[in-house]
């Protein structure tokens, strides 16, 4: 097994990662941002050490599964600046994450059992497509900044009452 523990890879031109970055096992810190990834591929399942995890600013579509399922110990995942159209569901087995990045994407969602997720204290789902918030959202209580700003939310309901910090879009007044 692989000693690596922090592999730098950000702004560079990379097209794909191997599908050897499963055999890192002892991998804490992974940064691949900047570049020109469409995909990666489906084996994090090895990188079970992992802690922080930075994408962004690729051209990803989606999350492969194996990063929810291999990748238990994640507390910071950076995503924004892609083309995502989906966060898999696989995110609810996340729930060491504390930080979650997914501004500047093409979401339509936030996976419904996002609540699994209780020690999430930072989200940032701005400029997006989102039309409405999970009930599991009401679980979230650990949340000190929630950034929901340019999406397309007409409703919020009343889950938005337990956290501290959100920023909605809300109208700015002058005096």
């Amino acid at each position: 097994m692989c000693a690596i523990q922090i592999l730098e890879l950000e702004s560079n031109l990379l097209k794909e990662i191997p599908a050897t970055i499963g055999v890192l096992g002892q991998l804490r810190r992974l940064d691949i941002s900047s570049n020109s990834l469409l995909d990666l591929p489906d084996t994090f399942i090895g990188c079970g050490e992992l802690r922080q995890l930075c994408l962004h600013s690729n051209q990803l579509t989606y999350i492969p599964p194996s990063i929810g399922n291999g990748c238990l110990k994640l507390e910071y995942m950076d995503v924004s600046r892609n083309h995502l159209e989906t966060i898999g569901e696989e995110v609810r087995k996340l729930i060491d994450l504390t930080y979650l990045d997914a501004s500047y994407n093409r979401l339509a969602l936030i996976p419904r059992d996002i609540g699994n997720c209780t020690k999430l204290r930072f989200l940032d789902v701005s400029r997006n497509q989102l039309t409405t918030l999970p009930e599991s959202f009401r679980n979230l209580t650990c949340l000190e900044s929630c950034n929901l700003e340019h999406n397309i939310i007409k409703v919020i309901g009343s889950m938005i009452s337990t956290i501290p910090f959100v920023h909605a879009n809300q109208p700015t007044y002058s005096d």
